[in-house]
């Protein structure tokens, strides 16, 4: 008979050093676990926003605003002598600094992996016992995420044009939890036509073969550069010959969206690359 199974749980430093913290190894002995009571590994907090009127019975829902996100997860940090045990805390503070993001991952069966950013809001001990004697302590840690939705590996599809169609469907899911801004890499020949979420926009470029063209749909950072496919520069930017085209839609959450694409002047050397970041809520 199998048992069942444990989460395994790790944080990842900023500069890639790996902690397990669940799932792992044999509670007791030296080293770093997740303790009891832990806050916010399985969820996220939405604020709801509400509009009143003069003499208006109750109030009228407007939506949620998702703000950061706090997960207060007691950390248990036990060394073999009590020097030991003082500068494993230290090393695992120094882990989690605050002005740069780390990740905390985890996997279920369920869910695969999951992982958040996030970096230090505090680090308390919670002594329960002399850590003199005890070798260990449990610290009260709270780690921050700026944006709270955890993230698994990012949805993608590609196209090559091995028939000589010139057209083709690409489908992406970015989760059940936000909408999701695509990107694409475009590798010539031929010019690019892309038809989706009420949008019809042509790259008035036309590649030859060997050049790609790089487009990040993001609101915030939108992005259309054109390079030779081998190169490893930025490339040339493009926006200066979009005449007023852009991307202002996302593809929207909980669906597989179709990306409709035209592909002028292609040959078996035309690809289409699209991936869009996918969205959960809680990493458990």
């Amino acid at each position: 008979m199998i048992g069942p199974s444990k989460s395994i749980i790790h944080y990842v430093s900023p500069g890639g050093i790996v902690i397990p913290l669940s799932g792992h190894g044999v509670i007791g002995e030296p080293g770093f676990w997740i303790g009891n009571g832990p806050d916010g590994l399985g969820h996220i907090d939405v604020d709801s926003l509400f509009d009143s009127g003069a003499l208006d019975e109750g109030e009228d829902y407007v939506g949620g605003v998702v703000d950061h996100a706090e997960l207060d997860i007691p950390i248990h940090i036990l060394g073999e002598s009590n020097a030991d045990f003082q500068r494993r805390k230290e090393f695992f503070k120094a882990l989690i600094p605050r002005d740069r993001q780390g990740w905390l991952c985890a996997f279920t069966e369920s869910t695969g992996w999951r992982m958040l950013a996030t970096r230090r809001g505090s680090f308390k001990p919670a002594f329960g016992s002399d850590p003199a004697i005890a070798r260990g302590a449990t610290y009260d840690t709270v780690f921050i995420a700026d944006k709270p939705h955890s993230r698994t590996k990012d949805d993608e599809d590609s196209w090559q044009n091995k028939t000589g169609a010139g057209s083709g469907v690409l489908y992406l899911y970015p989760g059940p939890e936000a909408p999701g801004w695509p990107k694409f890499v475009f590798t010539g020949p031929g010019r690019l036509r892309l038809m989706y979420e009420g949008m019809d926009v042509t790259i008035p470029v036309t590649l030859a073969a060997g050049r790609e063209i790089f487009i990040d749909t993001d609101e915030r950072v939108q992005t259309i550069r054109e390079r030779a496919s081998t190169s490893a520069d930025r490339g040339r930017n493009l926006w200066g010959l979009m005449k007023a085209q852009h991307f202002p839609n996302p593809i929207p959450r909980g669906v597989v969206s179709r990306i409709r694409f035209q592909v002028a002047g292609a040959s078996t050397q035309t690809k289409l690359w699209a991936t869009v970041p996918q969205r959960h809520e809680g990493l458990l």
